[in-house]
């Protein structure tokens, strides 16, 4: 038997990803019932997607993030479908509440390294001064030396279809429960796996939408959300297309 040819460094490294034949989209997912696939981009549906080698070869949680980068931001309600299609009530609720908050992987789930990480108490209900009724996450913030945590409120009248399918998950569990009890690591992967998705892209998309979607909302509110020490990181979402802006004028 020939070792020479079994070393790690002859081993060809074909990394591939499913992606959509009509525009090439990462964004697929099979449909178990029609026993099909569908695109959460251009909303076609094929038997088989397509394989494309990936940028690298790199299995690091955020190792994806530059490639998604370059795809087009889903729209809210594209977010909405994908998280319709994880049939594993954990998981949706899990990856609603990353998109949501704007969240980090490693703040939503119980991290080994860490002392404090998010118990269902941390989710309460409360009210804006005009009435309407708001979920409100209490969540920790990790890279932030100043701000440990951070406090962001959802409203239910524009969020309905999130927070219960939020609800759905949480409504079983008791006060002190340990929200989401794996790593950020078996997150990443359960998440990858379902949706091929980066956790940390959701962040992306969220942020992305606050900029571009929500006219009210200040710099400084977006700063809070995310969780960042000042308002620089910012200048990094002015890749939007001159059609989002042109939608406004």
């Amino acid at each position: 038997m020939n070792l020479e040819s079994q070393t790690p460094d002859k081993v060809p490294k074909t990394n591939l990803i499913n992606s959509c034949p009509t525009c090439g989209s990462s964004h697929v997912n099979p449909r178990e019932r029609t026993n099909d696939y569908i695109c959460y981009k251009c909303k076609a549906t094929f038997k088989e997607p397509t394989e494309r080698p990936k940028e690298r070869s790199n299995t690091k949680p955020w190792s994806h993030q530059k490639e998604l980068k370059k795809e087009d931001i889903p729209s809210i309600q594209v977010v909405k479908e994908m998280a319709l299609s994880i049939t594993d009530i954990r998981l949706r609720a899990l990856f609603v509440l990353a998109y949501l908050t704007a969240g980090r992987i490693s703040e939503l789930t119980k991290d080994k390294k860490q002392e404090t990480y998010m118990r269902k108490k941390d989710l309460s209900i409360s009210e804006l001064e005009d009435g309407r009724k708001v979920l409100l996450i209490h969540m920790p913030n990790r890279k932030n030396r100043k701000t440990k945590f951070k406090d962001i409120g959802i409203p239910f009248d524009t969020n309905e279809d999130f927070i219960r399918m939020i609800g759905s998950y949480t409504n079983s569990l008791g006060p002190l429960d340990t929200l989401f009890p794996i790593s950020p690591s078996r997150a990443y992967y359960l998440l990858k796996d379902k949706l091929n998705i980066n956790p940390h892209y959701l962040r992306h998309i969220r942020i992305t939408h606050l900029v571009r979607d929500y006219k009210d909302i200040s710099p400084f509110e977006i700063e809070m959300i995310a969780g960042w020490s000042n308002i620089m990181p910012i200048e990094s979402y002015k890749h939007l297309k001159w059609k989002d802006a042109a939608k406004k004028l």
